[in-house]
């Protein structure tokens, strides 16, 4: 099962915060790795790219949040995890 929550900003600087969130956030480990973005197309942008866009928008734009949260469980009911090779 997973939670999948959608919310909506008219604020730059909200969202802006929200990406920065999301790129330097800490990991369970408590380390502050920094994670890539992607637009549609799949293809990396780093986050002077994402800001750029946003104060690109024109005026009135509502931007869009996604958060999906997995069950660390539940989820990987086939036993498929990725695995990394030590």
């Amino acid at each position: 099962m997973a939670i999948v929550k959608l919310k909506y900003t008219r604020s730059r600087d909200a969202i802006k915060a929200h990406l920065r969130y999301i790129v330097h956030r800490p990991g369970k480990a408590l380390e502050r790795p920094t994670r890539e973005l992607f637009q549609h197309t799949y293809l990396s942008v780093t986050k002077q790219d994402a800001y750029d866009l946003i104060n690109a928008a024109p005026r009135g734009t509502v931007f869009y949040k996604m958060t999906i949260n997995f069950h660390p469980h539940r989820e990987d009911t086939q036993g498929m995890r990725l695995r990394r090779d030590s």
